[in-house]
């Protein structure tokens, strides 16, 4: 029997467009438009590359850092965002957001006796109406608008029969712009003459930079509640690649945040 090549080419070439043909099918499956609104407990927590000596200080470099060490906590906040995302197949999404971010971290006094220094616009303690446990607490809060891109990746292998629950790895980036910065200061077991135990003020040596870029990663766990609404919690590492503050001291703030919120489908789909 003669073996025609020409009928071997076609059958191969009809059997290689049937199967680009099913995997598009596959890839444009579960294609949809939502709309998510979330809020995001978060922990920041303070790395400083560099700072300056006080000129009151009496000991070593070392000495201070080890101070501020001990003196600086994570800072907690609450962030809100909103976030538009076109998921293009059962695997792949793209999603873009806008937030209200902020980082901070708290630094605490404990030895506080008179003469102690509150804050430089706060003044010092000059008499101490209180008893018990005494503290001084700044937060430093630098509060910023993002805006973020980020590509989701289905995270394959795991959960592949929880049928009601989605799997997302999701990698981004996001330019912010500061807002604003402040410092909470508050007085913990006594008040100032005033009888005041909380003040706002703005720090002239720990300044924020105007504008910040983050790098973000998540992981990311839907539930599918109805047929038009998902629910959402994402664990989520925001690394910022410039200084939350320069000045007396120059801090980056990673924070981890987790967002919990609701996704609204769009359209048809």
């Amino acid at each position: 029997m003669k073996i025609s090549w020409n009928r071997i080419l076609l059958v191969f070439v009809f059997f290689a467009l049937t199967a680009n043909f099913a995997a598009a099918q596959r890839r444009s499956a579960g294609a949809s438009k939502t709309l998510e609104f979330h809020v995001s407990p978060s922990l920041g927590f303070k790395m400083m590359s560099a700072f300056k000596m006080p000129a009151s200080y009496n000991g070593t470099e070392q000495m201070f850092r080890d101070s501020l060490a001990k003196a600086d906590r994570p800072g907690q906040n609450l962030n809100f965002g909103l976030m538009y995302t076109r998921k293009k197949n059962v695997l792949e999404a793209i999603s873009y957001g806008l937030s209200y971010t902020t980082l901070s971290f708290r630094r605490r006094i404990t030895d506080v006796k008179l003469g102690t220094e509150i804050h430089p616009k706060v003044g010092y303690v000059a008499g101490l109406v209180g008893a018990g446990f005494l503290e001084i607490q700044q937060d430093f809060r630098f509060q910023y608008l993002e805006a973020s891109i980020f590509w989701h990746r289905s995270a394959e292998g795991l959960g592949r029969n929880l049928k009601e629950f989605n799997l997302w790895y999701i990698f981004g980036f996001s330019p912010a712009v500061l807002v604003r910065d402040r410092v909470l200061v508050r007085t913990v077991g006594f008040t100032n003459q005033e009888g005041k135990d909380r003040f706002v003020v703005k720090d002239d040596n720990i300044t924020g930079m105007r504008a910040n870029l983050f790098l973000q990663g998540a992981y990311r766990v839907e539930y599918n509640m109805f047929p038009k609404t998902n629910a959402v919690i994402q664990p989520r590492l925001r690394v910022p690649l410039l200084p939350a503050s320069r000045g007396d001291q120059t801090i980056f703030i990673p924070q981890f945040s987790l967002d919990i919120g609701l996704i609204f489908k769009l359209g048809d789909e």
